[in-house]
């Protein structure tokens, strides 16, 4: 059986092993940021919004999905409203895994990003007090904290992208 020999890329991990090729290397001997949380709760949250919506207004959803879904939502604000409900939901879930792969890779957020994010957090509590958009807040939270502890960050992306 040809063997592989493996060490983890993360320097605070100094753990050696031998493996046979195509055997499962866990997260922890990979080096993966076991520390990345902002990014899966975010993708969580959107698969909670996108659920949500799809049981909730599942009639309109239906109605939309009968009709062959082009051009069935203008002018309709019950339409819209599951419309941009599922929307908002399927961008939570790309955006969630965006910051997924970004915290595994130890990178920083870049900071149009954070004040992104935390600009339109705090427009949609004014907006819609009542909703979930109150979940996103210690997501936003963690974001900054992360961003203020240098050490935990191995590398950024390129500088116009800040």
């Amino acid at each position: 059986m040809r063997m592989l020999k493996y060490k983890a890329p993360v320097k605070h991990i100094e753990y050696c092993s031998t493996l046979p090729l195509g055997t499962f290397v866990s997260q922890f001997e990979a080096g993966v940021n076991m520390q990345a949380w902002i990014g899966k709760a975010l993708f969580a949250i959107g698969v909670i919004h996108t659920l949500f919506g799809i049981i909730v207004m599942h009639e309109t959803l239906s109605i939309l999905v009968g009709e062959g879904l082009f051009n069935t939502v203008n002018g309709q604000p019950g339409r819209e409203a599951v419309f941009w409900f599922l929307f908002t939901g399927f961008l939570l879930l790309i955006v969630g895994a965006l910051i997924n792969w970004i915290e595994q890779h130890h990178a920083t957020l870049p900071t149009f990003l954070r004040w992104s994010f935390l600009a339109l957090t705090l427009l949609g509590i004014i907006v819609i007090p009542i909703s979930g958009v109150w979940l996103i807040i210690p997501c936003v939270v963690g974001i900054f904290v992360r961003a203020s502890k240098p050490e935990e960050q191995q590398s950024t992306f390129p500088s116009g992208y800040e």
